[in-house]
């Protein structure tokens, strides 16, 4: 049965709804060079930030949240942001602040570097490459991490190691029940146009998606959107599943990014969103000067492509009632 047209994506709890969520790219340096990542993203020409920067602008969030109650989540992504040095100190000072922290990393830091980071953590996003990580060692990350705080595993799945990946996803499954995962279908050039999957791999990326089987941390700064149908019935949806099955498509809408996310590049600049809907908002060299926006922005992408832009509330806006002169 063919469900009626969406109407409303919104945060399934409203702990997710008080939280503003910061998308946080500090550079782009890497110690993979997979083939499906652009070299912008892995090629090592956009310098960390200091810790100075970094503190500054987090210091002036903070006073712009205080009035409205909100609390600040801030997920930090690189390139590889584990290989920023001082990592551990920068996230104690921003935790000091009040902020909740969590990285996405492709975990290949030693055990003892994750032992020594983990009391600074909320959460993590761990994401196995095919081409280049060691299972044995990602496992025991996992573990680890999984262990103690809101843990989620991706398991890219370019085509040419589409196999290989659904083992390791099967594998990490059955190992690591404390973890919620992905086997993640991609973008080409991180785009969005799906490579050519297979009919067959497209309905194994659809239905990809595990709980955990066993949950210590109930903190999750995002997951799952609650959406709204118009019949009025509703359901739960990944929002990897609104890629693999083309339902990403929010043209004209009204979109809470900027209220509820934030973004903020390997530049410094700062958006409402990974895809920059609204234009750049500041920058991080000039705090002072930065103010949250107040209002919801309307879509104008024919397709919503990263999976945390995804996983912010949104609707379709109610058409004017038609009215004629009698």
């Amino acid at each position: 049965m063919t469900k009626p047209p969406a109407v409303r994506l919104e945060q399934e709890t409203k702990d997710r709804k008080d939280l503003l969520m910061v998308n946080w790219e500090l550079g782009n340096t890497c110690n993979y060079e997979c083939s499906y990542c652009p070299a912008e993203l892995h090629d090592g020409s956009h310098a960390w930030p200091t810790h100075d920067a970094i503190v500054q602008f987090v210091e002036r969030l903070v006073a712009l949240t205080r009035p409205h109650a909100r609390t600040i989540h801030i997920q930090f992504t690189g390139g590889e942001v584990t290989l920023v040095r001082g990592l551990g100190g920068l996230l104690r000072t921003l935790r000091d602040l009040g902020c909740r922290l969590s990285i996405i990393s492709n975990g290949s830091r030693s055990v003892l570097w994750w032992t020594d980071l983990l009391p600074q953590l909320d959460a993590a996003v761990l994401t196995f490459h095919p081409e280049s990580a060691k299972i044995e060692h990602f496992e025991r990350v996992v573990q680890l991490l999984s262990a103690s705080i809101r843990t989620h595993v991706n398991v890219t799945a370019p085509p040419a190691f589409f196999e290989s990946a659904l083992a390791v996803f099967e594998r990490l499954g059955r190992l690591c029940p404390d973890t919620t995962m992905l086997l993640k279908p991609l973008l080409v050039d991180f785009g969005d146009q799906l490579y050519p999957y297979s009919a067959e791999q497209l309905e194994i990326l659809t239905h990809s998606q595990r709980e955990a089987r066993v949950r210590r941390s109930s903190y999750d700064p995002r997951g799952d959107m609650l959406v709204t149908y118009a019949d009025g019935s509703s359901a739960r949806k990944g929002p990897s599943t609104f890629v693999a099955d083309g339902t990403n498509q929010w043209f004209g809408w009204e979109c809470d990014v900027g209220l509820e996310l934030l973004s903020i590049d390997m530049d410094g600049r700062i958006y409402r969103s990974l895809c920059r809907e609204g234009g750049e908002l500041g920058h991080i060299s000039d705090p002072g000067s930065f103010a949250l926006p107040v209002q919801p922005v309307a879509c104008t992408r024919d397709r919503c492509s990263c999976l945390l832009d995804i996983m912010t509330s949104r609707r379709k806006p109610v058409a004017p009632e038609s009215s004629s002169l009698t």
